[in-house]
């Protein structure tokens, strides 16, 4: 039986390029190898950016404060509102001057203001909001 010896990988040699001409002095490479491969981790990468950008990040921010300033800003209107009611729309009255100060200091718009004492002297916008005591309760 005829076999034939194989010669081993390291005394095999191609070579591509014609000895004539100088080896280059730097290989350059690509500035993204493989870029064209995509593979299961960079599909499921890409999928979770979908939706991605700088506007929807402000956008639900934006969304959750403002709800949170509306809410602050019906409080302290409801407080403003019951305060002038109380004051008689006299703003030296010290729970008055509280209330408005308070809601200046939350950066409440001056028109909400007004309007809220406006409510407030003119009795519109709600029932009177005073304060009931209840008899303790029997044991």
């Amino acid at each position: 039986m005829y076999t034939r010896m194989a010669r081993p990988w390291s005394e095999i040699s191609f070579s591509l390029r014609s000895t004539s001409s100088p080896p280059p002095t730097t290989i350059p490479s690509p500035a993204r190898p493989h870029s064209n491969i995509i593979t299961s981790t960079s599909v499921r990468d890409m999928m979770m950016m979908a939706g991605h950008s700088k506007w929807a990040k402000i956008k639900r921010a934006k969304g959750s404060n403002d709800a949170k300033r509306a809410i602050l800003f019906t409080k302290l209107a409801v407080e403003l509102s019951e305060a002038s009611r109380q004051a008689q729309g006299d703003v030296t009255d010290i729970r008055l001057a509280a209330a408005i100060s308070k809601a200046k200091a939350c950066n409440v718009p001056k028109d909400n203001i007004e309007a809220a004492l406006k409510r407030g002297v003119e009795g519109k916008g709600g029932a009177n909001m005073e304060a009931v005591q209840a008899p303790p309760p029997s044991l």
